[in-house]
């Protein structure tokens, strides 16, 4: 379950937190498996406890370009059907995602209330964590070709989706007549996925600032899924994107959000979502590639002719 920090001034408005555990495990038969953290587990003959830490999902930031992209470059196991998404490959990035963030919070409480656990079980199985990812990745990849700098929308990327999401041939067909077109489609359904997931598992909170007799607004999420599609939605909002610096790359670079400022807040377009500074590419993988056409494979070529 999500808690708000103790501690807040007009500066820095409370955080909701998440709780991740130092051990997981993968549980169940394959086609239910399930990620775990125990109470106790057993390591070289002696009884070990579980600990946990929290930290703030929202003030980390980045975390959902991290989710969305683990269905590139064949991290993720596509399948026709869902029950087909409990594969070797899947459980083993459901395991290394919860070992280093926490499980998504699918697995209700022992209580019977609607509160997320964040020791994970039988909700969080990897079928859903799979199915989460490649929708995380469907909504991330729509958005970046139906808003391509160079050329228009890509088309062909935003048809790829169409098909994979089940949109009929014919109805590909009207949605890609023309570039406007498609780009409007990605756009529309984009956000409506996003709202679909916010109102599923975030909500607006109000916190008490001491000394005074009112209340700020917090962002709060009802599970670690509700953080990471925050993001997303602050990514719609926000104008100010930035582009990989790597030309061959149409990715956006991960966004930081900046911590004054208020999740539902009106004037988030303008002011709520700022760009890393300090980030120029998507990841490693395009800075090394953009060094090695820019730089490396130059000073080869020169080498060799000299």
């Amino acid at each position: 379950m999500t808690t708000l920090s103790h501690e807040t001034s007009d500066n820095h408005p409370p955080q909701a937190v998440w709780q991740y555990w130092s051990r997981y495990e993968i549980r169940g038969e394959k086609g239910s498996r399930y990620i775990y953290a125990p109470d106790l587990w057993r390591e070289n003959g002696s009884w070990k406890k579980n600990e946990s830490r929290t930290y703030a999902p929202l003030i980390r930031g980045g975390l959902f370009f991290k989710f969305a992209r683990l269905g590139d470059d064949g991290g993720l196991d596509p399948a026709a059907r869902l029950e087909e998404l409990d594969t070797d490959k899947n459980a083993q990035a459901a395991y290394d995602w919860a070992d280093q963030w926490g499980v998504l919070g699918l697995t209700e409480t022992s209580e019977g209330r609607a509160d997320a656990s964040t020791v994970g079980g039988a909700g969080d199985t990897v079928v859903r964590f799979a199915e989460e990812a490649w929708a995380a990745n469907a909504v991330l990849r729509l958005y970046e070709a139906a808003t391509r700098e160079e050329g228009g929308p890509d088309v062909a990327a935003i048809r790829e989706i169409m098909e994979y999401g089940g949109v009929s041939k014919r109805w590909r067909f009207i949605y890609t007549s023309t570039p406007e077109r498609t780009k409007d489609w990605a756009l529309v359904s984009a956000a409506d996925l996003v709202q679909e997931r916010m109102r599923r598992y975030c909500y607006p909170a109000l916190y008490r600032r001491p000394g005074h007799n009112h209340f700020r607004q917090a962002p709060a999420f009802r599970n670690l899924l509700g953080a990471l599609w925050s993001e997303m939605f602050w990514l719609l909002l926000s104008d100010r994107t930035r582009r990989c610096d790597n030309p061959e790359c149409n990715r956006i670079v991960p966004f930081e959000p900046t911590p004054a400022r208020d999740l539902f807040a009106q004037n988030m377009r303008a002011t709520g979502y700022a760009t890393r500074v300090d980030k120029k590419y998507c990841d490693k993988s395009c800075a090394n590639r953009h060094y090695y056409k820019t730089v490396t494979k130059p000073r080869r070529r020169a080498a060799r002719s000299s």
